[in-house]
């Protein structure tokens, strides 16, 4: 028998559970920490390998420059903290509607350490779509939607009303992108879902990244 140590192994930091998103852990492995939802990550491990190589690319861009950057679906904050990272000026406004998940990201993920992020526990969906609660001067160069619940993706973010106010908070030459699940399960509906992007933006590109569609859309030609 070899005694292995425990780094080597999942470990549940924490197992809890809220009515919004059901039961949730926060799991370290090799000194690395992520947070899952219904068995799915949705903070850290794989997530921050798919964000960070998905908003490299939007640095790449010849007019790249972001100042104003909003999440649609915070977590945990891996991707805020990939942004503060590439783009250290910027203010990041991170819409989060299960407050346990960040008090998990507070207490795990240094969400609360993240320069310039303004976090909103709320519904990001509401959020994006109602006027009462929207400043329409508010615009934004990068925004990012990740909204999911586990597996689910939530019909109502599909919708072109959302799409469209989506579009509306970009700048000219600001883009969104939209996180969908790709494996076989999931590849009618993100293909679905892609089609009613290309209608609602002038410009949409689709990337496969691991096991995700990362659907890139801008109001520029």
């Amino acid at each position: 028998m070899v005694n292995i140590p425990s780094f080597f192994w999942p470990q549940v930091l924490e197992r809890t559970s809220s009515p919004i998103s059901g039961e949730i852990k926060v799991i370290e492995q090799f000194g690395k920490r992520s947070l899952e939802i219904g068995g799915i990550t949705q903070s850290g491990g794989i997530v921050g390998r798919i964000w960070e190589k998905s908003l490299k690319n939007v640095q790449k861009l010849k007019h790249s420059k972001v100042q104003n950057c909003l999440i649609l679906g915070l977590g945990a904050g891996t991707a805020a903290q990939i942004i503060a990272g590439l783009w250290p000026k910027a203010n990041i406004t991170g819409i989060e509607i299960d407050p346990e998940v960040v008090r998990l990201g507070k207490k795990y993920f240094g969400l609360e350490e993240i320069p310039k992020l303004k976090v909103a526990i709320t519904d990001a969906i509401k959020w994006a779509t109602c006027s009462n609660d929207l400043n329409h001067d508010n615009k934004f160069d990068l925004v990012l939607v990740d909204l999911y619940a586990g597996a689910k993706f939530p019909g109502q973010a599909e919708k072109e009303v959302f799409l469209g106010q989506i579009r509306k908070l970009l700048t000219g030459s600001g883009t969104v992108i939209i996180n969908r699940l790709y494996g076989k399960k999931e590849q009618e509906e993100a293909d679905n879902f892609l089609r009613k992007c290309q209608k609602a933006f002038n410009r949409v590109e689709a990337k496969k990244v691991i096991c995700n569609l990362m659907i890139y859309c801008r109001n520029s030609s």
